[in-house]
């Protein structure tokens, strides 16, 4: 028994000292050569354990250097779960939703300038040259509004519960209002100009993402409610027309209970087709079609973490968190479906930002 300790402890070092160094492997200075070439990837890490980090993927020489940010501001880390990442004004904004924080990162050299404390954020967008929104809110939600020009938050709006995602269209800006621990069926509807929700539509049972086609229209997929037995609802894909603000299509996605959550939404470079995860793979939907494909675009068995498409050239990114305390994957796809590119990014990775 007194052996069988020993292993056990001899295990439970290394598999701390692996989660440990795997942000510490080199020190290297961070090369950033600020263009289209770069994309930033989103590890979320493992909660609890102040290992998210952010990844730069070069497509040019198909080479990543793991946490930038550690590199370049030692010997501070990232944080607790990295969710998204956002950029204005040539400013990275990390948002950190574990450990409550925004860290604003100077994209030429990631060296953080300033930093802002926001309950529990999700997303950030800007939607002007001075202002940018961040969500934040795991019941009933807000808007927290920040100035881009002294990295301050001056106001808040309030939402739905839980909002996520967020894009504008001329000078509106629609959320997600994902539940978050509880439930929401809406996507709010917010004038940039005078920073106040002018409409809330209903879409589907827990709205989670969003993407905005070539003629403005906005097409959301909704994840289903779960039940008292936590078997998930119907989840659908809908699309809402931007001058009406009224839902004009609807397509059922998967079936209730098919143990199976849809929420990952992406959208085409020429902005004209939707794509989609549901169970066998990654599925595409023309925004001019009637019915949804029978058959994926690309075939896995993964539950995804995180679906892109590179705005530059349609390459379709599919993120595998593996099990959140060694490093995840992103596998590159073209818009065919054929395999690219494979990289192995931070721990649990579940997006990426394109310059």
């Amino acid at each position: 028994m007194e052996n069988r300790f020993i292993i056990v402890k001899i295990l439970v070092f290394l598999f701390v000292s692996v989660a440990i160094v795997s942000c510490n492997k080199d020190n290297d200075p961070v090369q950033i050569n600020n263009n289209k070439f770069n994309v930033y990837i989103v590890n979320e890490g493992n909660f609890g354990h102040l290992n998210g980090s952010i990844s730069l993927y070069n497509l040019l020489t198909d080479s990543i250097q793991n946490c930038i940010f550690e590199s370049a501001n030692p010997p501070q880390k990232t944080g607790d779960v990295v969710q998204s990442m956002g950029i204005a004004n040539n400013k990275g904004f990390i948002i950190i939703n574990g450990s409550n924080l925004v860290k604003i990162v100077n994209l030429n050299n990631f060296k953080q300038v300033a930093e802002l404390t926001v309950n529990y954020p999700r997303y950030f967008l800007q939607v002007d040259s001075n202002k940018a929104y961040i969500t934040n809110g795991s019941f009933a939600g807000y808007i927290q509004i920040v100035n881009l020009s002294n990295s301050t938050i001056t106001d808040s709006i309030p939402v739905g519960n839980g909002p996520e995602n967020l894009l504008k269209t001329d000078k509106y800006v629609y959320v997600a209002n994902s539940g978050g621990w509880i439930n929401d069926s809406t996507v709010s509807v917010i004038d940039v100009n005078t920073d106040k929700e002018i409409a809330k539509i209903v879409v589907g049972e827990n709205p989670c993402d969003l993407v905005i086609d070539a003629e403005s229209n906005i097409w959301v997929i909704c994840k289903g409610y779960y039940d008292t037995n936590y078997l998930r609802g119907e989840s659908k894909i809908v699309k809402i027309n931007h001058s009406t603000n009224q839902v004009e299509k609807s397509f059922k996605v998967g079936v209730a209970h098919d143990n199976f959550e849809s929420k990952l939404l992406a959208i085409s470079d020429d902005l004209k087709t939707i794509y989609y995860q549901e169970i066998g793979g990654v599925y595409s939907l023309p925004v001019n079609a009637s019915q949804l494909s029978a058959e994926p675009v690309i075939r896995t068995q993964i539950a995804l973490y995180g679906l892109e498409v590179n705005p530059h050239n349609g390459d379709i990114y599919c993120f595998d968190p593996g099990d959140f305390t060694s490093a995840g994957k992103v596998t590159i796809y073209d818009k065919n479906g054929t395999k690219k590119h494979e990289v192995v990014a931070g721990i649990g990775p579940n997006g990426a930002v394109f310059n």
